[in-house]
């Protein structure tokens, strides 16, 4: 005798939903990965940015990815971090039955919208999450002006 399920009628939005969350979900760092991209060799490293009065602070979540596999580099005011997460298929320990990591190349840009110094930019790595802090070029920080009479 077959398992008995409850029944559920087909409601079209909730499909759509579930389909759009599948397509899109792991763009925006949520959701599960469609079938047709479980072995994809795409990495996708999150990131903060947080602006202070004389700097912007960089966090990119990269576990896995040693310091000499990733790059930074600003041209202008756009700042951009690369770098690859290596396959480890060579330590396989059996036949794989489910795997969710993903491997490969990643590169985020982002558009600072002031003039950065580029001499003072500095990139810390501790437990996989980088850190790249981007000081404002004088003249983008803010200051306060006296008012003569």
């Amino acid at each position: 005798m077959a398992a008995l399920s409850p029944y559920r009628p087909s409601d079209v939005f909730s499909d759509l939903r579930r389909d759009m969350d599948d397509a899109f979900g792991t763009w925006l760092g949520r959701g599960r990965a469609p079938a047709a991209w479980a072995h994809s060799d795409a990495f996708f490293a999150p990131l903060d940015v947080h602006e202070g009065e004389k700097e912007f602070t960089v966090r990119m979540d990269v576990p896995g990815v040693t310091e000499k596999d990733i790059k930074v580099t600003c041209n202008a005011n756009v700042l951009t971090i690369s770098g690859e997460r290596k396959n480890e298929r060579g330590e396989t320990r059996g036949a794989a039955r489910y795997s969710e990591r993903a491997y490969g190349s990643f590169s985020r840009s982002m558009t600072l919208p002031v003039h950065v110094a580029h001499d003072g930019i500095r990139a810390k790595y501790t437990h996989g999450v980088l850190e790249v802090v981007v000081p404002k070029a004088a003249s983008a920080q803010q200051r306060e002006i006296k008012v003569e009479v």
